[in-house]
């Protein structure tokens, strides 16, 4: 099983906490925005750095920004942070988000699935 961690994400000034989740070392968020440095998808991911902010001050943000999934079996709130072509999953945790995973819309199936696998991993390791 891998080992997880969390950081506090700097570029989120919010009053609630955000954190990026860290697998084995690796910082996912970083990555993610370390693949698209360059790209066309590098001012859309900074677009959802903004929801993810704004949300996290306690502000609402419509459907087609952010979906908030509550119910789950784990008893876990998720939220999907979206814009035209970009994916970033998250969890609600006491006082905090953890963002979990990035993806693309084309692969969102996929990349839901992978959110989900890491996200019940996580939930194990606090156990």
């Amino acid at each position: 099983m891998p080992k997880f961690a969390t950081e506090t994400v700097s570029l989120i000034k919010a009053r609630e906490n955000v954190e990026q989740l860290i697998i084995d070392g690796r910082k996912v968020l970083d990555e993610y925005m370390a693949s698209l440095k360059g790209t066309t998808y590098e001012s859309e991911l900074g677009n959802i750095i903004k929801y993810i902010e704004h949300a996290s001050n306690g502000n609402s943000l419509p459907k087609t920004k952010m979906r908030k999934y509550q119910g789950n079996k784990d008893g876990v709130t998720e939220y999907e942070y979206k814009s035209k072509h970009l994916r970033v999953w998250a969890i609600q945790q006491p006082n905090k988000k953890i963002i979990i995973f990035g993806g693309f819309k084309n692969n969102q199936a996929k990349d839901e699935s992978s959110f989900r696998n890491l996200k019940k991993q996580f939930l194990e390791s606090l156990k």
